[in-house]
């Protein structure tokens, strides 16, 4: 009925609804027992890997989707919008168990969680002359959160730093701070509570609550998506592909195991912090970085200094993925060859960062972290010949 339309050259309405089941691991309905030979006697032994649980079920996810397929000017521009919703129910998690029985933790299913986001694509074709423009942009938003938990919401400051507890309200992926305060005339890291009111290292840990922390965000980024371009002329041909994430905080590091905390083994750091670091009373006036002095360091505070809003960072960043250049042979080249067509291609991925908002010159996808599992990949280059008979 929209054939004689001029505003409409494609429409298309989908909507989906399912349930996914995800199998329990590390737990069973029944008991797993293990069996071996005694390396002495050669006799059969068997412990008890895991035991029965009968209380333990699926985790489910509901989901529905909804979508609209939608194109003008004769498709050369498309545009798909997605919303979709999810429901988890039945989320399992590790409970502190009673180890009279044997084990000191089992896995319970425990709490539910909701989430939805927005996916949108927008394919455009800018030119069709001699020059050829062509547009892929995507765009993404996600965001969930924990609506009910078995888990009352944590008591102690270190949960909500460690974030290893569900909280109802908040999502999976919080980032709470202590609200830094600088350094005292010692080189001690200071913190304010909710009120304003400076607590020093000297306080110990029950003298902060969870309301003095603040809330920094999410540690995944709830924006995101690329944009690639393709440009032909002629036989040439050249593509520039671009992601980006936006919208997440993460965790700067700094100092890590001062000498009279631990010995260094290997881990990475970033030890260039030390040279900043509270050597004099008045140094505390442009310096954040604990001193090392006997009454300058302790565990408070580099651990009050190491969570603090000081070192939390924005993720914020556009990176460029891809830059492909190919050139095809005319085909009246190639009458009086074997070849039907002849394609040569050069590309290099990994370039790097285009802009990325922290100021610190981190790159948040590949932040420094306590090994070397996280380095950033180096730039690639592929050269390739596509010969057709």
């Amino acid at each position: 009925f929209l054939k004689e339309s001029t505003w409409a050259d494609a429409l298309g309405i989908r909507m989906t609804y399912g349930v996914n089941g995800i199998l329990p691991t590390g737990a069973n309905r029944v008991v797993v027992i293990n069996t071996s030979n005694d390396i002495i006697t050669n006799e059969v032994t068997a412990e008890i890997a895991s035991p029965a649980n009968s209380q333990i079920s699926w985790e489910k996810v509901h989901t529905l989707n909804i979508g609209v397929d939608y194109g003008i000017w004769h498709n050369r521009l498309q545009l798909n919008v997605d919303y979709y919703s999810k429901k988890s129910s039945d989320i399992i998690y590790d409970f502190p168990f009673n180890p009279t029985y044997g084990w000191t933790r089992l896995k319970f299913n425990s709490s539910t969680m909701s989430g939805h986001g927005v996916d949108l694509g927008l394919r455009a074709v800018w030119l069709q002359s001699k020059v050829k423009w062509n547009t892929l942009f995507n765009f993404g938003y996600n965001s969930n959160k924990v609506t009910d938990s078995r888990f009352t919401n944590p008591t102690r400051v270190l949960d909500y730093i460690n974030g290893t507890i569900p909280i109802v309200g908040n999502s999976t992926d919080y980032v709470y701070a202590y609200r830094w305060a600088g350094l005292d005339n010692q080189g001690r890291s200071q913190v304010y509570k909710q009120n304003g009111e400076i607590v020093n290292a000297d306080a110990p840990g029950t003298a902060l609550s969870p309301e003095d922390l603040v809330k920094m965000g999410r540690t995944t980024p709830p924006y995101f998506g690329g944009l690639f371009n393709t440009f032909s002329y002629h036989n040439f041909t050249l593509g520039v592909r671009i992601s980006y994430e936006l919208g997440h905080v993460l965790r700067r590091l700094s100092v890590q195991n001062y000498p009279d905390y631990a010995p260094y083994s290997g881990v990475i750091g970033l030890q260039s912090d030390l040279a900043k670091r509270w050597r004099q009373p008045g140094d505390e006036a442009f310096t954040n970085v604990p001193g090392l002095s006997k009454q300058g360091y302790q565990y408070n505070s580099l651990s009050r200094y190491s969570n603090s809003d000081a070192l939390v960072i924005s993720g914020s960043n556009i990176r460029l993925q891809q830059i492909d250049l190919g050139y095809s042979l005319p085909f009246k080249t190639l009458e009086h060859t074997p070849f039907k067509s002849v394609n040569v291609n050069a590309s290099v991925r990994n370039l790097g960062l285009i802009w990325r908002k922290n100021k610190d010159g981190i790159d948040p996808s590949y932040r420094t972290l306590n090994s070397y599992s996280n380095l950033p990949p180096s730039p690639t280059y592929f050269i390739s010949l596509n010969l057709s008979f």
